[in-house]
């Protein structure tokens, strides 16, 4: 991240200079790649925060020591994908039912399970899709698809890579598909 932030600007402009294309889709191109990283990166803070607030006030309402902390664990462990907040509400579910609450320990799972582990699910992809415009099928498979090939940084990756994909093409539909159009319904010359 040091290098990044200490040499990036040189690094991008490297980059620019090396893409065989015109410089309208370069510019094209690295937009939509910063629309991109900006949106994956509000959506997981974004859902990061209210997956905490969630089990915050679960955790307040159902009396466990340090909510605060607790909170503060969930929003730090959210991210991670696949059960982040689970690895701090499940344990507090497993206190409660060994502080003889069993009730409490119930409503802790259940809480955790439909409300704080489901946020996830749609809040991220609908914030992600919204501010990149890709529709919400094809950018939660480029974050699953992405997991699944490069683990942790496939949440940046696979949507970085479905978005540059729909931009080649919007690229090739306004040079190479419209223009072959034209071509076709241009009437031909008398020869």
């Amino acid at each position: 991240l040091f290098f990044l932030l200490k040499d990036g600007r040189q690094w991008l402009s490297v980059l620019y200079d090396l893409i065989p294309m015109e410089e309208s889709h370069k510019s094209k191109i690295l937009i939509r790649l910063d629309q991109t990283i900006r949106a994956v990166v509000k959506g997981m803070l974004v859902t990061a925060i209210v997956q905490g607030l969630l089990a915050g006030m679960a955790y307040l309402a159902l009396d466990v020591p340090f909510p605060i902390g607790l909170m503060a664990l969930t929003v730090v462990l959210a991210p991670i994908p696949f059960g982040g907040t689970g690895l701090v509400w499940g344990p507090v579910a497993l206190y409660l039912f060994w502080m003889g609450t069993t009730g409490k320990a119930l409503i802790m799972l259940a809480w955790g399970i439909g409300v704080v582990s489901m946020v996830d699910q749609f809040l991220r992809p609908w914030l992600i899709g919204q501010d990149v415009q890709i529709p919400v099928l094809p950018l939660v498979l480029s974050v699953l698809g992405g997991l699944a090939l490069y683990g942790i940084l496939g949440i940046f990756i696979g949507p970085i890579m479905v978005s540059l994909l729909m931009t080649a093409v919007q690229i090739y539909r306004e040079e190479y598909h419209l223009k072959q159009l034209v071509v076709s319904t241009s009437p031909s010359s008398p020869s």
